[in-house]
């Protein structure tokens, strides 16, 4: 934990935490998920730090914490898309938006499925922006 600088929590799920970090070195974003769970998801983990596509999320950095447990450094994102939609476009989203959040879903779900990956959770509040 040496190298970010934690700055507040962002989100709390079943397995863990959620916060957004400051890399001391650079003063960079992003975010820290951290998994209090004694048997943390391998899986999740393994497909963070192995696999790369430009619409996916990846693993920055990977660490054992004392105080958090496994910590997965992650690309900061804004908003997911429920976030998005209701503060930023309470109206809707417009057509042109709506197509190209849908392709990069579609290719990153595509390229997950090409190497046997089946993400099983697939709803807005799991699309980040």
């Amino acid at each position: 934990m040496q190298s970010y600088k934690k700055l507040y929590k962002l989100g709390e799920g079943e397995y863990g935490k959620v916060y957004k970090v400051e890399r001391i070195s650079d003063g960079k974003l992003f975010a820290m998920k951290t998994y209090t769970s004694d048997t943390p998801d391998i899986n999740e983990i393994d497909i963070l730090c192995t696999f790369k596509h430009p619409n996916m999320l990846y693993c920055v950095d990977c660490f054992y914490d004392t105080k958090d447990g496994l910590c997965v450094i992650l690309p900061l994102a804004e908003y997911d898309l429920q976030e998005y939609i209701t503060q930023k476009h309470p109206s809707g989203l417009s057509i042109g938006k709506c197509k190209s959040v849908l392709f990069q879903l579609a290719s990153a779900v595509q390229f997950m499925h090409t190497n046997n990956i089946y993400h099983c959770d697939i709803k807005p509040q799991n699309i980040l922006l």
